[in-house]
């Protein structure tokens, strides 16, 4: 979970369990992240254990490519509604943050997404 998020106050959904139709016994992992001072921003954190999307964006030349603070390379996009994604594959695990929000500039956004992933552990 990460340990950096880019709201003062938030509320955590459950953690979500869901099996990938495509293989018997993958898993895939999902919390929410609302900010509670506006209910309009929120990021969810989904993690896999197996390459469920990571080789199809990997190819798709309208993602950033971005380093983290561990060397990983993760893929970076601003999406066409007010949101970003970034994903990264590390040691069999794929982990993808999408942050939705209104009122922020792009650059903060990347920036606050890669601190978010920079926290993950």
């Amino acid at each position: 979970m990460p340990t950096f998020l880019p709201f003062e106050t938030f509320e955590e959904s459950e953690l979500e369990e869901t099996e990938w139709p495509e293989g018997e016994g993958q898993t895939v992992y999902t919390v929410t992240y609302s900010n509670t001072n506006d209910q309009k921003e929120e990021i969810e954190y989904i993690v896999a254990g197996f390459n469920r999307f990571f080789n199809k964006i990997e190819e798709d030349p309208s993602y950033e490519k971005v380093e983290l603070a561990d060397g990983s390379n993760a893929l970076y996009k601003m999406t066409d509604f007010p949101s970003a994604e970034l994903h990264w594959f590390k040691d069999g695990t794929e982990y993808n943050l999408h942050y939705t929000f209104f009122t922020k500039d792009e650059e903060t956004i990347k920036t606050e997404l890669i601190k978010v992933a920079n926290s993950i552990q």
